[in-house]
């Protein structure tokens, strides 16, 4: 049915739930929405499979990061479809850079629509409402962030930005799945020792094997924090990365 959509419809492809969070809140009604790859999947080391190259024919808009390597595929068929390649850099997990980079899609949709002055107004409405949303999330994560600050961590590289967004002392962190050696293990724990970290910090995107074995040799609490909007949405997906640090600390705090 999805096909069916694209083809009688203004047809959206998004790489990540980042930007099909963004998209799906102030698109026009008539835009179809169709997101590549999942919230809990890394889009670095995504593979296209050839449905979900389908949908990227049968589109009008492309929007995405710029770092899935799985694009060069996309870029090499040359399709007569306008592709975006966004320029907000950093983890969009952190207010800010959300809104920076929501503002940037707004821009490139009214774009796109700029021939449909209803459309255009459609956009700027939703991006009115949609910012006025976020503004109240930021005040929510300003009132949690106070319980964090000075927390010493050691974190999976995608989530340091994230982390120290909130607050927290980043002693020392460590390179996702298969990029780590042994020896950049032993550095970190010997690192989180020297600094009596208790808490190691993983991305959900990028496994878990790494962060457990560091945080069982320092025989730490571990959590892992998603750094992409999974199926609830982005508002309650960083809610629950905050609140899952906030109740480790407050077990531990319990527990001593």
């Amino acid at each position: 049915m999805i096909f069916l959509y694209l083809v009688l419809s203004f047809g959206i492809v998004t790489s990540t739930t980042d930007i099909s969070s963004v998209v799906e809140a102030i698109a026009p009604e008539d835009a179809k929405l169709v997101n590549i790859v999942p919230g809990g999947m890394c889009p670095g080391h995504f593979d296209l499979s050839p449905a979900e190259a389908n949908l990227i024919f049968l589109s009008d808009l492309i929007i995405y990061h710029g770092y899935e390597s799985w694009f060069t595929k996309v870029e090499e068929l040359k399709l007569d479809i306008d592709i975006v390649d966004l320029k907000t850099d950093g983890s969009w997990m952190i207010p800010d850079v959300y809104l920076k980079g929501a503002l940037e899609i707004c821009n490139v949709l009214k774009k796109e629509y700029s021939s449909d002055s209803v459309s255009i107004r459609e956009i700027d409405k939703k991006y009115r409402k949609f910012k006025m949303s976020l503004d109240s999330l930021i005040l929510i994560v300003a009132q949690k962030k106070e319980s964090i600050k000075g927390i010493k961590v050691i974190c999976n590289k995608h989530q340091k930005d994230f982390l120290l967004f909130l607050g927290a002392e980043v002693v020392s962190v460590f390179s996702p799945g298969d990029d780590i050696s042994l020896k950049e293990i032993s550095e970190v724990v010997k690192v989180g020792k020297e600094e009596n970290v208790q808490l190691v910090v993983d991305n959900l995107q990028s496994g878990k094997k790494v962060g457990n074995t560091i945080a069982d040799e320092l025989k730490s609490d571990y959590i892992i924090f998603s750094n992409f909007p999974e199926e609830q949405g982005y508002r309650i997906t960083l809610l629950n990365n905050i609140d899952l640090l906030l109740e480790t600390l407050s077990d531990k705090d319990t527990k001593s």
